[in-house]
């Protein structure tokens, strides 16, 4: 990933260390977690929202706790899905249900790809 640009948004257990070894090889990472504290203790620059991430990195990673929250960041709420442009590429990496991961949203109103790095089923889509 050398010179690109990026983020992470969740870091608990799994981002958090995903970032932490990113970081200590040399690609910096802007990442957003609820936890305010969670950037620092991973050694990523904190973002301040899931858009701010979105808007600021070329690669975006979810590392999220479950289906509820990934539907909430991606075209919830959140809805990542605003800032995107065709050139980024995001990428689910936890291991909650793939369909979450699959907005909702018209096909006209992608602008990245999604990809979908594992599942429940552990097989990647």
């Amino acid at each position: 990933m050398s010179g690109a640009k990026v983020g992470f948004i969740g870091l608990g257990n799994m981002g958090g260390r995903m970032s932490r070894c990113l970081v200590a090889g040399g690609t910096p990472v802007l990442g957003y977690d609820k936890d305010e504290g969670a950037a620092e203790r991973y050694g990523v620059t904190r973002a301040a929202s899931p858009r701010e991430v979105v808007e600021q990195s070329e690669i975006i990673l979810l590392s999220l706790p479950d289906s509820t929250v990934i539907e909430k960041v991606i075209d919830g709420y959140v809805c990542v899905l605003n800032y995107v442009r065709a050139w980024q590429c995001i990428s689910d990496i936890t291991t909650a249900s793939s369909a979450a991961s699959v907005p909702r949203a018209s096909p006209s109103s992608l602008t990245a790809m999604i990809s979908t790095a594992a599942t429940s089923t552990g097989t990647a889509t």
